[in-house]
């Protein structure tokens, strides 16, 4: 029989441990947030260092190829445990623990690669329970039935990417393959994952005989099981060695010094349950294929975009093995102005040269120094403005005055820490921005189409949208097909977008030629200071707003006549600085591409 002690106790099920729209408590502080995103550094750095001296040991590595494999793993398994404990204790802090109690769940399995493990962490809902009980054990806090169990994740919606413009007739499919193919026979340059640019590349000729290499290829799935004693014999010695660095972590968090050892060894028993079998175990397999691979290519530098999954771990590592230089070439708008950089821990830690839109330099941060940035023209940007203008070469009349593109939004928060309107935790704001915005339009008597970014995001704020809906009317819609990014169908629409936070979509606006505005409270996220000057520029131009009203006035100026609210010169000299310092476009980028390829 359940006693009256333990129906009186708050038991933390998923549903009470982070925030929705309804129960916007518990949640972190902008503060937690903010430290959370550069506190831990130093410890990721030591355990990155540790745990490569324990996997070169064992496997042979050099220490740089090493440390390549273990990065990946060792900042986002400590950064999932640190958010977990920081909410817990949190929690503890305000309330005490003796109402508490942590729900029985059954044990999540570990997946074999770190991708997946990211990927549970912002959106399972077993994981996360699973996560909640392992924390809790540093309170020892009782386990008792849910009274909320959480349904099973449902399963990721499958969505079109509108950023991939081309859907090419089969001639142009045919040459693509031909020049992948043939990249990896006489290829001069090796590259993999150069996201949206890829197609632009190969559209453009430069993948093939004598040019880039397409290394693209998926690695064989897991094929060893975890082991036991290879995980005692060196993730437990790596752990240990790093442990001061991490209780005096939590310690200055406000963590009892006499919880320390507990939390300490919760998070040695969790590290090394879900360390990554395809980081550890398969590294005799995986390894010497990504070796053979590369070898041809020595010592031409390896160029990449993006990185977090276990093929480009792998060619990463056998880059650093071989000594070749890795340079990065950008893939989205936030490099160089935004301050709240969560890529720095995972991308820059890997590049020995980056390749900019625009930005001459990067963020104050331990991981970016010394590292030389050349700006070039962005290949993406440059073919969507020639696409955008064919396409909107005849536009209508639009049925919305506006389109308001809002960010992502995650159920759960991320592997890695951001300060970006994303997070569960600023959910408050990202429905205040909606309702600031969109009554700010009403009262100027605009109508508009709100395009979320996508089925979840519109769940997790469907009570801030019910309302609006009541309230507004046929002046405020939703958009139905949740796709990524921006069709011509969508823009016309509308007469202008307006984004809540700046991003690669405000940038291709402004480099296209599309009406855009951009309300930026910076109540949670702001730029560079180095930034600071072009974001006074787009304000002084009407572009940038800090609140609803003088976007709102932007906004009629426009419905009045686009034309001429694009044509003044000082609106349209602040658009190229822009584009200039921070989205460089170019109709001849495959030129200056070309010449940057021939000189590696």
């Amino acid at each position: 029989m359940t006693s009256a002690r333990a129906v009186s106790k708050t038991v933390l099920s998923v549903s009470r441990f982070f925030p929705d729209e309804r129960h916007p408590e518990p949640r972190l502080s902008l503060g937690d947030i903010q430290d959370l995103s550069s506190a831990p550094s130093a410890f990721y750095a030591s355990l990155v260092q540790a745990l490569a001296r324990e996997l070169a040991g064992e496997f042979n590595l050099r220490p740089a190829a090493a440390a390549t494999l273990a990065r990946e793993p060792a900042v986002i398994l400590s950064h999932i445990f640190l958010d977990r404990f920081l909410r817990l204790h949190r929690m503890i802090e305000r309330d005490g623990a003796s109402h508490l109690a942590v729900a029985q769940t059954p044990p999540f399995q570990p997946p074999p690669q770190i991708e997946r493990l990211s990927a549970a962490a912002s959106s399972s809902s077993q994981f996360n329970a699973d996560m909640i009980a392992r924390v809790a054990s540093i309170w020892e806090l009782e386990s008792l039935p849910d009274p909320e169990p959480a349904p099973p994740s449902p399963p990721a919606r499958p969505i079109a990417n509108l950023n991939f413009i081309l859907d090419p007739e089969l001639a142009r499919r045919l040459r693509w393959k031909l020049s992948r193919v043939s990249s990896r026979l006489w290829g001069r340059v090796p590259a993999l994952g150069l996201a949206y640019a890829e197609w632009c590349f190969l559209d453009r000729g430069l993948v093939g005989p004598g040019r880039l290499a397409d290394l693209h290829r998926v690695l064989e799935q897991a094929v060893k099981t975890p082991d036991a004693a290879l995980r005692r014999r060196r993730l437990i010695p790596a752990i240990q060695e790093t442990a001061p660095s991490l209780g005096a972590l939590m310690h200055r968090w406000g963590l009892p010094a006499e919880r320390v050892d507990r939390a300490i060894r919760c998070y040695e028993e969790y590290f090394c349950r879900f360390y990554p079998s395809s980081r550890l175990e398969d590294i005799p397999v995986h390894f010497p294929y990504a070796l053979e691979r590369l070898r041809p290519y020595a010592p031409k530098p390896l160029l990449l975009s993006i990185v977090g999954d276990t093929h480009t771990a792998y060619m990463l590592a056998a880059a650093k093995a071989l000594g070749m230089p890795v340079i990065g070439v950008q893939h989205g708008a936030h490099y160089g102005f935004a301050g709240h950089a969560c890529y720095l821990e995972l991308e820059m830690a890997h590049f020995d040269r980056f390749v900019s839109w625009g930005p001459g330099r990067l963020p104050q941060h331990p991981l970016c120094q010394n590292i030389p940035v050349t700006p070039l023209p962005s290949p993406w940007l440059s073919e969507r403005r020639l696409w955008w203008r064919r396409e909107l070469r005849r536009r209508e009349q639009p049925e919305f005055d506006a389109l308001l593109v809002t960010d992502r939004l995650q159920r759960f928060p991320p592997a890695l820490n951001t300060l970006r309107l994303s997070r569960i935790d600023l959910l408050e704001h990202a429905a205040a921005w909606l309702d600031e915005t969109a009554s700010a339009l009403a009262d100027k008597g605009l109508s508009m189409l709100h395009k979320p970014f996508n089925a979840l995001s519109a769940e997790l704020i469907q009570s801030t949208i019910d309302r609006l809906r009541s309230r507004l009317g046929a002046g405020y819609r939703v958009w139905e097909r949740l796709d990524k990014g921006l069709s011509p169908e969508l823009i016309r629409k509308g007469r202008l977008v307006i984004w809540d936070e700046p991003g690669t979509g405000l940038f291709e606006c402004m480099a296209a030629g599309i009406p855009t505005l951009l309300y930026w409270k910076r109540d949670v996220s702001r730029e560079e200071p180095y930034a600071e000057g072009l974001f006074a520029e787009l304000e002084k131009a009407g572009i940038a707003h800090r609140d609803p009203a003088s976007l709102a006035a932007a906004a009629a100026s426009i419905k009045a006549s686009a034309e001429s609210w694009l044509a003044d010169p000082a609106r349209q000299a602040a658009i190229e600085k822009a584009c200039r310092d921070y989205a460089r476009v170019s109709d001849d980028w495959p030129r200056e591409w070309r010449a940057f390829l021939a000189a590696l």
